[in-house]
């Protein structure tokens, strides 16, 4: 497992570009990050690495209800951490290709310990706060989900690093106490 970023503030305004290597393009993989919210009203991507606009190696993040607004789909409104992976082909959101787990109540001065696999067919995501875990996974049928593109944590991966707070999503407030990365 490489740790790839140790602890981290992030206000909104930073983001950290981590350069693409051989140990974050991996079609298999297995993610472990700590974090803390701290701006609860909006959405955000805690981290995301992508190839442009459609083609999503991997990204997690939050929603807000706020996100509903813009992306209709069968998932009750709330508030959900996602995970989410892409292979180039065109998506409607975050969920196209993507799991998400709700919690009850999101508290920014908890933290949280999010593990995602995906082994090359299922995608799961497991959110443990304060002992209580929520699990969520689906079986997907992609291509590679590999590419060079850039490890964006704090913000939406390249071009688009503001993301898009027409629909309620932005860059992260809070703190990342650890990200690992690993092959599977």
């Amino acid at each position: 497992m490489a740790r790839i970023i140790g602890r981290t503030e992030f206000t909104g305004k930073n983001f950290v570009i981590i350069p693409n290597s051989d140990s974050l393009d991996l079609d298999k993989w297995s993610i472990v990050v700590k974090f803390q919210l701290g701006k609860l009203d909006n959405g955000c991507f805690i981290f995301d690495k992508r190839n442009g606009q459609w083609h999503r190696n991997y990204c997690f993040g939050y929603i807000t209800p706020e996100w509903f607004k813009h992306h209709p789909t069968d998932m009750t409104v709330g508030c959900y951490f996602f995970v989410d992976v892409g292979d180039g082909s065109q998506v409607q959101d975050e969920f196209t290709n993507g799991v998400g787990v709700t919690v009850p109540f999101v508290n920014p001065r908890v933290s949280y310990e999010a593990c995602m696999k995906y082994d090359g067919k299922v995608l799961s995501l497991s959110v443990d706060y304060t002992g209580v875990v929520e699990f969520n996974s689906r079986e997907l049928n992609l291509g590679s989900v590999k590419g060079n593109g850039n490890l964006v944590i704090g913000s939406m991966g390249e071009p688009h690093l503001e993301a898009f707070p027409q629909y309620g999503l932005g860059r992260f407030t809070g703190v990342i106490e650890s990200l690992d990365i690993s092959e599977l």
